[in-house]
């Protein structure tokens, strides 16, 4: 009888311990940054003159984002298995292994034009983009966003929070 206590409050120790059964009830944890930031951080992007090399030549990269309404945005992200949460103040907290992680996610929509820079010709133009950023953690110290057209992908990230790398463009 001793034996079968010591066993149930054991577990239930490791029940109250372990954020996967429990969740992530820290209510002293408040994110620095809100939507605006995470829009701000989309501006920058449309405002930046992109440039890209392939083993064609330089391209240059032109982005026209806002921010998606509703549910039209349809892209799944790269790392679908974290799960999402909304920049607009209603985030959720996933449970991953032994512990939580916050996402805020803002939905994206677009164009994109892509312009050979030798000699100025559109290679595509107003390509229509769907896609997220997406901030892992309570500050914006880091972001990456991914963007899907009909021929490939797009992928920037920012290991600050606020200067982005164009790390790689399909088409």
């Amino acid at each position: 009888m001793h034996k079968k206590k010591i066993q149930i409050g054991f577990l239930t120790l490791l029940w109250l311990v372990n954020p996967v059964f429990s969740g992530c009830n820290d209510t002293t944890k408040a994110f620095s940054f809100d939507e605006r930031d995470m829009l701000e951080l989309m501006y920058d992007i449309n405002e930046t003159d992109w440039t890209i090399e392939t083993e064609e030549g330089f391209f240059l990269v032109d982005f026209s984002l806002q921010q998606s309404s509703g549910d039209q945005a349809s892209v799944q992200p790269f790392f679908d298995i974290l799960g999402s949460a909304h920049a607009c103040g209603e985030r959720s907290f996933i449970a991953e292994a032994e512990a939580c992680l916050d996402v805020s996610m803002l939905m994206l929509e677009g164009t994109v034009t892509i312009t050979e820079q030798e000699d100025m010709s559109v290679v595509i133009e107003n390509m229509p983009l769907e896609g997220s950023m997406e901030i892992y953690g309570l500050d914006l110290n880091n972001a990456e966003v991914y963007l899907q057209h009909s021929d490939g992908d797009i992928y920037l990230s920012s290991g600050d929070g606020m200067n982005f790398t164009l790390n790689s463009v399909e088409w």
